[in-house]
């Protein structure tokens, strides 16, 4: 009897061990992967005019539905700013605040949307084509890593390659930028590799651009000291020669004003020793303010 349900345990066993190999090869966890996400972070998906050919002294409406593209939330101002022949009647903000003619929302979530509906009467008397103006207006912040190899003399070439991350999601981007130590002819390509030799001080350049698609966007200007290079301790500013940044709690950051696109350069030099190489890794953050601007326009019935 002992040996019967010896021998059914084992059997037990053995299908189990079977299940979970089926599982582990057959099955597949749901990812995320099918989502989409865009550098154009907040943009308008659709707007509907409920007549845009009103007579005098009856109303219209303009509603608008906004989108936050990105991987993170967003805080968002639309601002109905210029208004030219209608009067301002209400103005609905879903699930955000109205503040005079502008609504404010707070922290919406990646690819959610918000329903701005504004409300206009007609004057009897008016210009014959009225319109509103309005901007979309929200912070975002970029990053990106860049490893760096490092070799003991100029002679070396490392086995490892200098590499930057992904760009994060937004309209604007940033690159990092340092001459070639080598360049080789391939048919008619030319392949760079960069890398830097410890103790010779290097020129870093961090370039911004502009990569989003909309128009009527406002200059994009990141401000003094939103631009952040983080150097973990792998180098250091070269002493008595340029640099764009200034340093604070082992943390560079930019001196001036900046404008997309646009570029600041520092001159480093590493703080390691290779044996005869290793890896430095320098990590960029910086924040800006982006903003454009949307017009709809309307014809007054004539009696």
């Amino acid at each position: 009897m002992r040996k019967g349900q010896a021998a059914a345990g084992i059997i037990a066993i053995a299908v189990i061990v079977l299940v979970l190999i089926f599982v582990f090869m057959y099955y597949k966890p749901q990812t995320n992967h099918g989502i989409e996400y865009k550098n154009d972070i907040v943009t308008v998906e659709e707007t509907v005019v409920s007549n845009s050919n009103p007579s005098p002294g009856s109303t219209t409406s303009i509603s608008i539905l906004i989108k936050n593209n990105g991987d993170k939330p967003v805080d968002v101002e639309v601002n109905f700013d210029n208004i030219a022949g209608l009067n301002f009647k209400e103005l609905y903000c879903e699930s955000g605040k109205q503040e005079f003619h502008s609504c404010i929302f707070e922290e919406i979530d990646p690819l959610d949307i918000r329903n701005i509906v504004l409300t206009l009467e007609v004057p009897e008397e008016t210009i014959s084509n009225p319109f509103v103006e309005y901007y979309v207006k929200y912070t975002y912040s970029g990053y990106r890593k860049a490893n760096i190899p490092i070799v003991d003399n100029i002679l070396r070439t490392p086995i490892g390659k200098f590499s930057q991350s992904e760009p994060s999601i937004g309209p604007v981007v940033l690159e990092f930028e340092f001459p070639a130590q080598k360049e080789i002819r391939k048919d008619s390509q030319v392949i760079k590799e960069y890398w830097v030799v410890a103790d010779n001080p290097f020129e870093l350049k961090v370039k911004l651009r502009h990569v989003g698609s909309l128009n009527n966007i406002e200059p994009i200007k990141i401000k003094k000291g939103s631009l952040i290079l983080d150097l973990r301790g792998n180098f250091r500013v070269a002493s008595g020669l340029k640099c764009d940044f200034e340093e604070k709690d082992g943390k560079l950051y930019s001196k001036e004003d900046i404008e997309v696109p646009g570029e600041l350069k520092c001159n480093l030099e590493s703080t390691l020793t290779p044996e005869p190489e290793t890896l430095g890794t320098i990590w960029a953050e910086f924040t800006y303010d982006y903003q454009y601007r949307r017009k709809e326009g309307f014809t007054i019935k004539e009696d």
